[in-house]
This record gives structure tokens, C-alpha cells and sequence, in this order.
């Protein structure tokens, strides 16, 4: 084949220098990099959705089986506040469980280490609060009570875990309904 039966194209073509190629590797390696890096990121934030859910379910758990006593104690009467009883087996109002915990690991409805949870810590607080209604809310406008002359009570549950670097809280108003 003579030179000019070849195609235009064959006769132009010219290698990639090193200077293209090093040029091309810088550019990609800097849309590399963050891209990992959010790779990694995501990854990382993936392994904590799991804590976050037992967290929520262990906040959970505390709140269902605090809303299920008496919001005042059977036998103190109203208006009594504080935890009148010596274990958690024996809590049978709503306010028994003020200041109950820290407990790392969290402790079952027996008061037994719950050890699948060794990572974690549980807390409560419980809070006479002023009449509930749309002048007091949001949250931040009631107002604490020291007695329980109130009819509501605000239960705080607090599951922290990685060294009480993260927490998942669970707020609940309580009322006296009779």
C-alpha cells in the first residue's frame, strides 16, 4: 500500500507522551480522593445506624414499662414524688424511676445485666411539670415542679454508648388521668 492509498488519520497519529499521562493521573487521583473519602465516610456512618436502633429500642423498652405503673405511688397517696422503693423490681409508680441508672450495661425489668449491651448506658429522669397545654409548649416552656401538686410528668430516658459520645433520648409527658 502506497502513501497516499492510507487514510488521513494513519498518517497524523502520534503517541501519548508521559507529560499527557502523568497530566491524567493527576487529574483523576484528585477526583479520587474525595470520592473515597466519602466512601469511607458513608461506611462508617452505616455502622452506627445499628447502634442507633438499639439505642432507641432500649430507650424504648425503659419508657413502655415506666408509662405502665401508676402515675402516683398506691400507698404514699397524691401528691408524693420520689422513689419510695428500694429496687427497681419494686417500682410501681412513674416516679419511682427518677434518677434511676446510670446502668452500663443496661439492666432488665428483673434488674439483671442485660451483657448484649455491655456498650451501652441507660439513664432516667422523671419531672413534675406545670400544666400542659398551648401556652407551655414547646418543651422548653414547662416548667418544673418540686412537688407533685402537678398532673403531668415529664420522663426523660437517656441510652448513651461509644464512650457517652453518642446518645438517643426519649421524652415523654405523662398525665394523671383518672
Amino acid at each position: 500500500m502506497d502513501k497516499q492509498a492510507r487514510p488521513l488519520a494513519v498518517l497524523n497519529a502520534k503517541g501519548v507522551s508521559l507529560i499527557e499521562v502523568m497530566i491524567s493521573i493527576g487529574f483523576l487521583s484528585v477526583l479520587l480522593i474525595p470520592l473515597g473519602e466519602m466512601y469511607l465516610a458513608s461506611y462508617g456512618g452505616a455502622g452506627n445506624v445499628g447502634y442507633f436502633d438499639q439505642a432507641s429500642n432500649l430507650a424504648q423498652e425503659m419508657m413502655e414499662e415506666i408509662t405502665s405503673k401508676a402515675y402516683e405511688d398506691p400507698t404514699a397517696g397524691a401528691g408524693s414524688f420520689g422513689t419510695e422503693e428500694g429496687s427497681r423490681v419494686d417500682f410501681d409508680d412513674v416516679d419511682d424511676f427518677d434518677s434511676y441508672g446510670p446502668n452500663t450495661p443496661p439492666k432488665d425489668i428483673q434488674n439483671n445485666d442485660m451483657s448484649a449491651y455491655a456498650t451501652f448506658s441507660r439513664s432516667v429522669t422523671v419531672v413534675n411539670v406545670s400544666d400542659v397545654g398551648p401556652s407551655n409548649l414547646p418543651r422548653a416552656n414547662l416548667n418544673a415542679q418540686t412537688d407533685g401538686s402537678t398532673g403531668f410528668k415529664l420522663v426523660t430516658v437517656t441510652v448513651t454508648w461509644d464512650e457517652g459520645r453518642q446518645m438517643q433520648t426519649l421524652e415523654r409527658i405523662v398525665a394523671n388521668y383518672k
